[in-house]
């Protein structure tokens, strides 16, 4: 598939970002069950999301909206202590964050365990953007028409077939 020229802003509201989150969890563990856990600014245990894949395993999803701030692994650490408290225990932790890949937080989720199992995961702003750059996605998450997005937003796909297709995607084809 070609790549689209195009940068998605971060979501402004941390609210929007989580949701932003479940729906990419949503595609991508294909979960059993998915749902908020808890409201911001109460006692969450280290998570934002809770999913229940099919087969019962429990993952927890922390999301981090971050502009300028530094993201450390002190700091999702604190987070990943929390969640150990959860029952059923959770079998994978996921981290979702607005901050551009950083190979501090690869290392630290690398070596960092749940319940003893190397099963933590950090989803950066990059894979969640390229998620939403699929053609499906786009017009879902794009604050505009997909007619502006198509014309107005000069969407470069790398070649004249694909940008047919796209047009077309959005209702504007031949």
């Amino acid at each position: 598939m070609a790549a689209l020229n195009l940068t998605i802003p971060i979501p402004k509201e941390a609210s929007q970002f989580e949701d932003l989150v479940f729906d990419y969890a949503e595609d991508k563990l294909s979960p059993e069950a998915i749902q908020q856990y808890g409201k911001r600014g109460s006692g969450q245990s280290g998570i934002d999301h809770q999913v229940r894949l099919v087969g019962g395993d429990w993952v927890g999803i922390q999301c981090k909206r971050y502009w300028d701030a530094k993201l450390t692994p002190t700091l999702l650490q604190k987070d990943l202590d929390a969640a150990h408290a959860l029952q059923p225990a959770l079998t994978r932790y996921i981290v979702a964050t607005t901050k551009s890949t950083q190979t501090d937080l690869q290392d630290w989720a690398r070596s960092a365990t749940i319940h003893a199992q190397a099963r933590v995961d950090i989803w950066f702003w990059e894979d969640i953007e390229r998620w939403i750059l699929v053609p499906t996605n786009l017009v879902q998450y794009l604050p505009l028409p997909p007619a502006v997005l198509a014309e107005s937003l000069s969407i470069q796909l790398g070649n004249a077939k694909g940008s047919r297709e796209i047009m077309a995607f959005c209702g504007h084809g031949d």
